[in-house]
């Protein structure tokens, strides 16, 4: 190799190991996040139940799972940043993907996470949301704003989640 050749080879290695190191973590879909969370924050759930589900709703098929406690959970919504999962005729679980301005874990992506609980005797519902990061470690002060994340699933998942009686 001639000094020139040798050069270019040097450039363009420097300019792939830059462009590596300054990049920031590849955008996550909702699906992959879904299919890497501990199993501790959905003990009900295995991870070939997860794993089952999110394959269903991609094949167009009904996603429906027997969990632990063999009881029927169902992923209603899969979109490359949302999903829903009716847990059971009380529990409907939403997660989101939102970008951030600020890196958590060297991405600018967190993940939300709301329980929304059905009460007895119809007496409404009780929300209780938890923020994440792309690797499912908690974080304390929500990067985004609730609001934001309600809007984003349709009404005719609430009126899903309304219609269904509690045992």
């Amino acid at each position: 190799m001639n000094s020139k050749m040798l050069k270019r080879y040097w450039i363009t290695l420097s300019f792939i190991i830059c462009q590596l190191l300054l990049s920031p973590a590849k955008a996550q879909t909702m699906a992959d996040a879904f299919r890497q969370m501990p199993d501790s924050l959905l003990p009900s759930l295995t991870r070939n139940n997860r794993l089952d589900l999110v394959d269903f709703c991609e094949a167009k098929m009904m996603s429906v799972v027997k969990n632990r406690l063999d009881e029927e959970v169902e992923m209603t919504v899969l979109t490359p940043d949302s999903l829903s999962l009716r847990m059971s005729s009380a529990l409907r679980i939403d997660m989101k993907l939102f970008n951030t301005t600020e890196a958590y874990d060297s991405c600018q992506q967190v993940i939300c996470v709301m329980r929304n609980y059905q009460l007895q005797n119809d007496m409404g519902r009780e929300t209780v949301a938890s923020f994440y990061t792309l690797k499912w470690r908690p974080l304390s002060v929500p990067p985004v704003s609730l609001p934001a994340f309600r809007n984003t699933f349709s009404r005719q998942e609430d009126e899903l989640f309304r219609k269904q009686p509690i045992n």
